[in-house]
């Protein structure tokens, strides 16, 4: 990967095999644009967290709101 705003299509080999280049790479959990833009990272974590806050709705549907409100600080907002 690249990281600039305007680069040049720059082409690395490796013998005769041509490597491939990624626009977005994961590094230390955080997610890499090539374009430095935070879209990527954003989307992951929200939709991690959306999966996340669906599987507690369901399973607590008939929980008490104090169980639902320790479930939420313990699993969705550290996301």
């Amino acid at each position: 990967m690249q990281i600039d705003r305007k680069s040049p299509d720059i082409r690395i080999k490796l013998g005769d095999d041509v490597i491939q280049t990624s626009n977005i790479i994961k590094f230390l959990g955080v997610c890499i644009q090539s374009k430095l833009k935070w879209n990527p990272h954003i989307t992951k974590l929200t939709a991690k967290a959306n999966r996340s806050l669906g599987v507690l709705h369901k399973n607590l549907a008939e929980a008490p709101l104090k169980t639902k409100l320790i479930a939420y600080k313990t699993h969705i907002q550290p996301i």
